[in-house]
């Protein structure tokens, strides 16, 4: 699985093979696999990921219930920013239900002021199966607070969130050595093709 992004939030949302074709490839099919992920990401620190491992080996129909969570969370990310991708609101449903997932990941979070400087962390770190998907809300979270929003990008080609972050704003693809290189092949044929 590729990260392409650009930050958290969308290698979350991007964790199906393609929102284009439908059924894509799901990535995440264990809370296992959500674990490799967060350590793939740096979503959470080495030693919390650890942590949580044991505790969903000592509870996994926990964990079972914590993918469907998964599931549930990264739809409601992805119908959001969609929304935002598109330059349309994301609409009242969505909204209010983005916004109790965002209102539940941050209540964990709080300040600890020692050593200095201060550090926001996760209350608890580690006992709580949902924590990679709040750290994923909580990028959600940083994506409308410090990103411009028009640099909120949907792939033309597999239907991923990306954050374009080059200087004129107009990438296309989330990857243009996948996405891009593929688009240009299948127009190229299509112009042979016409006699063009």
């Amino acid at each position: 699985m590729s990260l392409d992004g650009g930050c958290l939030s969308f290698h979350f949302i991007n964790t199906v093979s393609s929102r284009v074709q439908t059924p894509g490839h799901e990535y995440i099919r264990s809370y296992a696999d959500l674990l490799q992920w967060s350590r793939k990401t740096d979503a959470l620190p080495e030693d919390q990921i650890a942590r949580l491992e044991i505790l969903a080996s000592a509870r996994p129909e926990q964990a079972a219930a914590v993918l469907a969570y998964f599931r549930e969370s990264r739809d409601i990310l992805y119908r959001f920013f969609s929304s935002l991708a598109a330059r349309k609101s994301p609409g009242k449903e969505i909204s209010l239900l983005f916004n109790r997932a965002l209102k539940e990941a941050l209540q964990q979070l709080m300040f600890k002021a020692s050593p200095f400087p201060a550090n926001l962390e996760w209350e608890a770190a580690g006992t709580n199966l949902r924590e990679p998907v709040w750290a994923a809300l909580k990028s959600a979270w940083d994506i409308l607070d410090k990103e411009d929003q028009e640099r909120i990008k949907e792939c033309e080609a597999c239907g991923w969130l990306f954050l374009d972050r080059t200087r004129n704003n107009r990438k296309r693809w989330c990857s243009p050595a996948n996405c891009g290189s593929a688009d240009k092949a299948r127009r190229y044929y299509h112009r042979k093709k016409a006699g063009l």
